[in-house]
């Protein structure tokens, strides 16, 4: 058994093609009732007449394929004339008809391969579909004692679905269109053992219309539906059936590469054919795969497994799965084919069909619902997405959901209903809206379409979502002495154009030069900002930055602190060397605000821990201004040490306290005393000796 995977199957299939549709056939159903004629195959003196094993009509039906009619999609039920009933070939055979019939497509019958939700299944225990379509074996026309059941003209118009727009062949990778529908074959007709008896086939747009009196390229049956494998003509996928005795036969799928192209080796599952109304109903799914790089593939499902149904991808394991001897140009639509009454051309006996589905995915066509449109990726921080689905005869519900790594979460109405900070609302609708959109609520989304009656489930494709602008790093709280500097910085990122900045200082847009109070800006238009000779009143500014993208939308950064360190050392002591016996002079600058004045310091002997003195220090030296309290913000203090000896050799800081208790230190500075050094050397001396 063939196995095969459809690439292009997975959720994230999109309906860009026209598709889905769904054709109940009930919409005929009062039609038929009154307004239904009898179809008959049309005969005259020269045509013969139709003898008693005849099969040539079919009572109270409307004919579709005399044009005319559409599917409650809209789309255009058409015709191929052949023949037909009312009389266009030397032969006419009987067209493709619309009948109420109940006792075909039954309860009991539908019962083991559909599950009672499936849309069209028939309601109560002992009914049936009514409106179905029945494609009439061909009749046996006599003449006198000769049957021509064998000639090539007796045959009737096929019905043709147009699509709304045409399904045209992928440029890279691959595109599938899915059918399914019920089929029940009540007789076989005169398929001839080991014939490929076509009953359904996919259409190029440019065999829509063909036949007698039209402008299509084939006036006749044969060279259409019955010429195979001949450069130049359109190659054609379709279903049909093989008999493999005279009550039994095999369906398949199949090309036109020859008139017996599939054999008793290719299938597992055969049809059981008994005649009359005991023909059990089978569900029929079929996909045709386009492939931009290869071989097209006709591939066929009978009665699928139900646990398969609403998925996002078919069963592995077809019953069929050709690949095409040569692949179709398009599809603009498929007919339900009518065929010659002879074994030649693999004539099928009477079929009915009903219940049919067209999409772009095993979902659709298997009672689950179809995105007719995906969500799409989103850059902003008001940001809409949008997704709609379709499910066959079913209302659609929609769960939006927000995808991270690790989890998939629901989305809720309101504000952080996404994980972050953004208000959500529309979130089990088809629209959903995430207002102010923060980091947080970055991620994919997704949309859960859930079938109203089959309650099967179809994930969209993801969407990904984040702000635009995206802040993708935060200013941070920042701390400067009066009199100093602070910077603030941001980084950001833009899907559109390129960013604009603007700092904001407790909601004012600064602007760069000096302000008021004296402090200095720089940098507010850019992603970095500067304050210079920063000032007691801005301690405590709340600082933000706004950015903007090429296409004027904004967005505002978290808020950050400006703090005044308080006090402060703002100007630091120095290191020095000196001589022993000089003099050495340590100077430090300190701050505090006006209502922490004023400062008291005291300078200290880092090695020793000890807190200096003013006066004559144990080892001989003389320490000046070592403690003492300032007046006003600014404090300037200069420690002093005079005459030092090697002892001095150490550590020295500054301590200040405002008036709150708040302590500041400068940095340890080192004092190195050098060797004594002799500096006046004594002069010489001559000693003269008196006489």
């Amino acid at each position: 058994m063939k196995k095969i995977i459809l690439i292009a199957t997975c959720a994230a299939a999109v309906s860009a093609y026209a598709l889905p549709t769904y054709e109940p056939f009930t919409e005929f159903s009062a039609s038929i009732a009154s307004n239904g004629t009898n179809m008959t195959a049309q005969t005259n003196s020269n045509k013969g007449s139709l003898g008693t094993n005849a099969n040539g009509m079919v009572s109270n039906c409307l004919d579709l394929a005399t044009g005319g009619y559409s599917a409650p999609g809209g789309e255009l039920w058409t015709s191929l004339a052949f023949s037909g009933t009312g009389g266009n070939g030397a032969y006419d055979g009987l067209d493709i008809a619309l009948i109420n019939n109940s006792n075909i497509f039954t309860t009991a019958y539908l019962g083991n391969i559909l599950p009672t939700t499936f849309p069209g299944f028939p309601s109560g225990t002992n009914g049936g579909i009514t409106t179905i379509v029945e494609n009439p074996a061909q009749p046996w026309i006599w003449n006198g004692s000769n049957a021509y059941a064998a000639n090539p003209n007796i045959v009737g118009n096929s019905a043709v679905l147009k699509f709304a727009s045409d399904i045209t062949r992928p440029t890279t990778g691959t595109k599938t269109v899915y059918v399914s529908y019920l089929l029940s074959i009540q007789q076989l007709g005169q398929l001839g053992t080991g014939n490929d008896g076509r009953y359904f086939a996919f259409l190029p747009s440019t065999n829509l219309v063909e036949g007698s009196n039209t402008s299509g390229f084939y006036k006749t049956w044969t060279p259409m539906f019955s010429t195979f494998g001949v450069t130049g003509e359109d190659q054609l996928a379709g279903h049909g059936l093989l008999e493999q005795s005279g009550s039994s036969a095999y369906i398949g799928a199949c090309d036109w590469s020859a008139g017996k192209d599939f054999t008793t080796s290719s299938f597992q599952v055969p049809l059981g054919v008994t005649g009359g109304a005991s023909g059990n109903p089978v569900f029929v799914v079929g996909a045709y795969l386009f492939n931009a790089s290869g071989k097209d593939t006709n591939i066929l499902w009978m009665n699928p497994s139900v646990g398969s149904f609403g998925g996002a991808t078919p069963p592995a394991s077809p019953i069929q799965a050709v690949t095409m001897a040569y692949n179709m140009s398009d599809i603009g639509g498929f007919c339900l084919m009518d065929r010659i009454g002879s074994g030649a051309a693999g004539g099928v006996g009477t079929n009915y069909v009903a219940n049919l589905l067209v999409g772009s995915t095993w979902s659709y066509v298997t009672g689950g619902p179809e995105f007719t449109v995906q969500p799409a990726n989103m850059n902003s921080n008001n940001v809409t997405l949008t997704a709609t689905a379709i499910a066959a005869g079913q209302t659609v519900s929609y769960q939006w959901q927000r995808v991270t790594a690790t989890t998939t979460n629901n989305l809720v109405d309101g504000a952080g209903g996404a994980g972050g900070s953004a208000t959500v609302s529309g979130s089990a609708t088809a629209t959903v809206t995430l207002t102010g959109m923060t980091p947080a609520d970055a991620g994919s989304y997704q949309v859960v379409a859930t079938a109203s009656s089959t309650g099967y489930q179809l994930t969209s494709s993801t969407a990904a979502v984040a702000p635009d602008p995206l802040i993708t790093a935060q200013p941070q709280n920042t701390a400067s002495a009066i009199g100093g500097s602070a910077m603030f910085n941001i980084g950001a990122t833009t899907q559109y154009g390129s960013l604009t900045y603007r700092w904001i200082m407790n909601g004012t847009a600064l602007a760069n030069g000096t302000r008021g109070d004296g402090s200095v800006i720089s940098g507010a238009t850019s992603a970095a900002l500067t304050i210079a000779n920063v000032q007691s009143d801005e301690g405590g500014a709340v600082i933000t930055c706004g950015v903007t993208n090429g296409v004027a939308i904004g967005t505002i950064s978290t808020s950050a602190t400006l703090t005044l360190i308080d006090p402060a050392i703002s100007t630091q002591p120095v290191s020095l060397t000196t001589n022993y016996g000089a003099t050495a002079t340590f100077t430090a600058v300190a701050q505090t605000t006006a209502a922490h004045a004023p400062l008291r310091y005291a300078w200290y002997n880092v090695n020793s821990g000890v807190m200096i003195a003013d006066g004559l220090q144990s080892d001989g030296s003389t320490a000046s201004g070592a403690t003492g309290n300032g007046s006003g913000t600014t404090l300037t203090t200069t420690l002093t040490l005079s005459n030092v000896s090697y002892q001095d050799n150490s550590s020295y800081a500054l301590y200040v306290t405002n008036s709150v208790g708040s302590v500041a230190s400068s940095v340890p500075v080192t004092l190195f005393v050098n060797d004594p050094v002799i500096t006046a050397q004594p002069p010489s001396v001559v000693e003269v000796k008196s006489k």
